[in-house]
């Protein structure tokens, strides 16, 4: 069984949370190909950038009521964690606020829900070295402006 919000990877791959770990899944073969880790809820929103270098999870913290993203580089395994991001009074129910990670076409971007001032809004989280190799984080446009390296 594989479950959480899978995400394809490819044709017959995809991604998708087993027991405690994000793996990648033979949809054919019908067997675990590869496990990408452990996260602190795989059951979350999964999200695969368009080139397929990147791999996102989003997840709640639930002492904090925040959503937290964790990235990671598949060609290398690099990882990095996002800092919180509030998600308001929306935490259940029909309005609430999911993680939702959704990349950019390019892979160094995921737009993400939050909560700021009152309102819902939307962010950015910009992944430096997503491409090129280096690994830092920088969130802009929330209510935090801080590096998380």
């Amino acid at each position: 069984y594989i479950g959480g919000h899978p995400e394809w990877y490819d044709e017959t791959m995809l991604f998708g949370k087993k027991g405690g770990n994000v793996v990648k899944y033979n949809i054919e073969l019908d067997k675990t190909d590869s496990v990408l880790g452990k996260f602190e809820d795989p059951r979350g929103d999964l999200s695969l950038s368009a080139n397929g270098e990147m791999f996102v999870n989003g997840w709640e913290e639930s002492d904090d009521n925040s959503l937290r993203y964790h990235f990671v580089r598949l060609t290398d395994g690099a990882e990095i964690k996002s800092l919180p991001m509030d998600r308001g009074p929306h935490n259940g129910g029909e309005v609430r606020i999911d993680a939702a990670p959704r990349w950019n076409r390019a892979g160094n971007k995921v737009l993400i829900p939050g909560w700021v001032n009152g309102t819902r809004q939307l962010h950015v989280i910009t992944v430096k070295g997503a491409v090129d190799g280096t690994a830092e984080e920088d969130i802009n446009g929330g209510p935090t402006d801080a590096a998380n390296t």
